[in-house]
């Protein structure tokens, strides 16, 4: 799992160095400085676990909590990279469980892709695609 994890962090960066150099434009737009245009949000939830079937135990016995964090740079108005943790205890007939979700993802703003960039924007239309994994420790 460390030489995934190593690795994973290695493309990351390869890929970070590679969009920060000035001469990679995307529609007439320079590339922005390794410290500009950084997002970061905190969430959290609920959980539900269905993995054993919907009508098995009591209902309320299949709920958990959940925590997150994302870091996302924006290499331009259109591309970004979104590095996000997931955290928290699913509960299945009320046997606890810890799960931890780390994964990584390419971002592209639809919005400034198609219409073009503009500082009055409210709401942005954004498709991603990435990789990570879901360790789940489950006790039996």
């Amino acid at each position: 799992m460390k030489k995934i994890f190593s690795i994973l962090m290695v493309a990351m960066m390869a890929i970070g160095s590679v969009m920060a150099q000035d001469k990679l434009k995307f529609e007439n737009v320079l590339n922005n400085r390794f410290g500009d245009n950084w997002e970061v949000s905190l969430g959290g939830g609920h959980t539900f676990s269905a993995y054993d079937g919907w009508g098995q135990g009591p209902f309320m016995d299949n709920f958990g909590w959940n925590v997150e964090a994302t870091a996302t740079k924006w290499f331009n108005p259109v591309v970004g990279m979104r590095l996000q943790v997931a955290s928290g205890q699913m509960e299945a007939h009320a046997e606890k469980s810890w799960m931890i979700t780390p994964h990584a993802d390419v971002v592209l703003n639809l919005s400034n892709w198609i219409g073009g960039y503009r500082e009055d924007r409210v709401y942005y239309a954004k498709v991603f695609a990435g990789t990570g994994m879901h360790v789940v420790d489950v006790n039996n």
